[in-house]
């Protein structure tokens, strides 16, 4: 490891000596005006290795530009201040310090950015769920999550993204191109992120290594639950023999069984396992549907519900069980009808041990056992378990009677009572029969 620290030193003070170079190289290079550009040969400003100063000459002959390159990657800067600002990814230095939290950056406009968190200032606000971003455009990358825009459109497979760099990325999957090559070792990479994670491995940043794959962690904790992976070593859970490759994994999922919620609602003190959930919670409360149905303008707050919404416009159903090929809209409906097939009944209660074929149904159950009625009437106040028991009780108040006897034309305001209704009729048409002697 201290060789690796050792190599880390040497290319920073090479790196450092290529700019002095590059510093005395590009002098050569000021010219008074633009009418001695022509005159000046490449040759002059370069030696071959340091990071000199190349022209480019474009359509118009006249438009010609100094470049300064970088050695380590080759990637090049039309000003020499860039250059320099660049090549502290290789060295990994990162001279701009922030007063408020001492985080570190390589540059002053990234400190100035961070420094908004703290100030507040000139912050941009996404108007649909408060989302606040220091930088403008990925406010304007954000807003397509609400829009559902996707103009960037692969031309292998059709799959639309948020923004450029996505598609970028996504495209090496379909050419197997690794672009991100690192310089020490010529190791290729998909992504630039994976690229710098790996460089931390040759500047000694992150001395936590893989042997297995290469990569690297900045913590020796975090290079243990990797490990796990490889060696298939994990964590089961007690109770129902599920494995974790880590203890925190183990400990978040033993709290379904525990029953423990650390998440509390501050608005209605519903509590939640995990503080996405919590979250996604809170726009209950506030009202914001940001994802708008293009077809009839009904609102949704997540987009899962409006992509789902959006079949009804279409017709389709693309989930087919293959015992009765009766089709869903959605897997997880699919997942529970398969549950009649095999006569599964996965969710049991924990009070009396009966069993239900969905999650939900296990919940509305347990309200019998704690007396909870969360199903409020808005008009009168009255709490009922289940919300179909609600919505029976509010068509007392309307009047509404949308259950209608097939045999009398008499309503109803629940399906239960059209039943014990129709029970009537059964009973009238057998002592009917049974009169006349007919069986």
């Amino acid at each position: 490891m201290s060789e690796t620290k050792q190599v880390g030193e040497d290319r920073s003070e090479n790196i450092q000596a290529s700019l002095s170079q590059a510093d005395s190289d590009n002098e050569l290079c000021r010219l008074p005006n633009k009418k001695d550009l022509p005159q000046m040969s490449q040759e002059s400003c370069a030696d071959g290795k340091s990071p000199a100063p190349r022209k480019r000459k474009s359509q118009n002959t006249k438009d010609i530009r100094l470049s300064f390159d970088c050695r380590e990657c080759g990637q090049s800067f039309r000003k020499k201040s860039k250059l320099k600002t660049h090549f502290l990814c290789h060295t990994g230095e990162k001279p701009c310090v922030c007063v408020h939290c001492g985080k570190r950056f390589a540059d002053k406009y990234k400190l100035s950015l961070h420094l908004r968190i703290h100030t507040g200032e000139n912050l941009s606000v996404c108007p649909h769920c408060g989302k606040s971003y220091r930088d403008k455009k990925k406010l304007t990358v954000h807003l397509r999550i609400h829009t559902g825009e996707t103009p960037f459109v692969c031309p292998e497979c059709g799959k639309g993204f948020r923004a450029g760099s996505f598609l970028t990325s996504h495209l090496s999957i379909h050419t197997g191109e690794k672009p991100f090559v690192c310089t020490e070792c010529g190791m290729g990479f998909r992504k630039n992120y994976e690229l710098k994670s790996h460089l931390q491995v040759h500047t000694g940043v992150n001395e936590f290594v893989c042997k297995e794959c290469g990569k690297c962690f900045r913590y020796r904790s975090e290079l243990n639950i990797h490990i796990n992976l490889h060696a298939g070593k994990t964590f089961p859970c007690t109770e129902c023999g599920k494995s974790f490759v880590s203890k925190k994994n183990l400990k978040r999922h033993q709290m379904i069984h525990t029953g423990e919620k650390p998440h509390e609602c501050t608005e209605c003190g519903k509590q939640f396992l995990e503080k996405s959930k919590l979250k996604r919670h809170h726009l209950s409360h506030t009202g914001v549907k940001p994802f708008s149905c293009f077809e009839c303008g009904e609102q949704f707050t997540w987009k899962h519900q409006l992509q789902y919404h959006q079949l009804s416009h279409t017709g389709e159903r693309p989930f087919v069980c293959s015992e009765c090929g009766k089709s869903y809209k959605s897997k997880s409906s699919l997942t529970v009808h398969c549950h009649i097939h095999t006569g599964e009944r996965p969710f049991v209660c924990s009070e009396c041990g009966k069993s239900f074929q969905t999650k939900a149904s296990l919940a509305l159950h347990c309200h019998i056992h704690t007396g909870e009625k969360p199903f409020v009437c808005p008009e009168c106040g009255k709490g009922f378990r289940d919300p179909t028991s609600l919505n029976s009780h509010v068509r007392r108040h309307t009047g509404e009677e949308p259950f209608a006897c097939a045999e009398c034309g008499k309503t109803y305001t629940d399906s239960s009572t059209l039943k014990n209704h129709l029970k009537l009729h059964v009973k009238g048409k057998y002592f009917a029969h049974s009169e006349c002697g007919e069986s």
